[in-house]
């Protein structure tokens, strides 16, 4: 086999895992989103800081490895709760811990789910 194809199979042998990552990190985050949803017929959030909550999780879950352990960078990383706290101080700290104690609590299974699909 010449460099050039073993270069190509390479290629493509990364472009998949690469897909694979990206396709966890769209199915947690579209079923943690769910699961914001229903809660907050709970928690009575405002539809604009319900956003702001779900984009503080995707950023989060867009950061996180599935397939290595957690760095020391990203333990630096500031957490959801504070990242929520920023994006909406007009929500108190407590009910930002509640909603996500309980998204904890809730969303489980979702990553059951997407190691059984992958």
């Amino acid at each position: 086999m010449n460099l050039s194809k073993i270069f190509f199979l390479g290629v493509l042998f990364v472009v998949q895992i690469s897909a694979a990552a990206v396709s966890k990190h769209a199915m947690l985050a579209h079923c943690l989103n769910k699961e914001l949803d229903n809660m907050n017929t709970e928690h009575q959030l405002s539809p604009d800081n319900l956003e702001k909550l779900k984009r503080v999780m995707d950023k989060k879950i867009n950061q996180m490895s599935f397939d290595k352990p957690t760095s020391p960078e990203q333990r630096k990383r500031p957490g959801a709760a504070d990242m929520a706290r920023k994006a909406m101080p007009d929500v108190s700290p407590e009910r930002i811990d509640t909603m996500l104690n309980n998204l904890g609590q809730s969303s489980k299974h979702c990553a059951n789910d997407i190691q059984s699909r992958i």
